[in-house]
């Protein structure tokens, strides 16, 4: 899933942070980028509207260029067993248990 314009702005308020050599514990950070975002006006949260888009689309198009490995792992040997395989080996299983019956003396 790609990250929301929030989530964009909040690692971008990180790096700055960080840049600046702020040692905060991260509820501390969360807290402060909450009441920063809340105060931002409504052209900043547009702009970051908008990386968050573009984003999405990037990574919409490598997810599209990545999507071959279903088809080779579709026509791979090892494929998992069908829901009535399991149960047919359930069954099986349970008639086993069931013939045999302990002597009792």
């Amino acid at each position: 899933k790609s990250p929301n314009a929030f989530l964009i702005y909040r690692k971008a308020f990180l790096n700055e942070l960080n840049r600046q050599n702020h040692n905060l514990r991260m509820t501390d950070v969360s807290k402060l980028v909450s009441n920063y975002w809340k105060g931002e006006p409504d052209n900043v949260k547009d702009a970051y509207r908008k990386i968050a888009q573009e984003v999405e689309v990037e990574l919409n198009e490598k997810r599209k260029k990545t999507a071959s490995y279903k088809i080779v792992w579709k026509n791979s040997k090892y494929s998992s067993r069908k829901r009535n395989q399991c149960e047919k080996i359930k069954k099986d299983k349970s008639e086993v248990n069931t013939k045999f019956r302990p002597a009792v003396s």
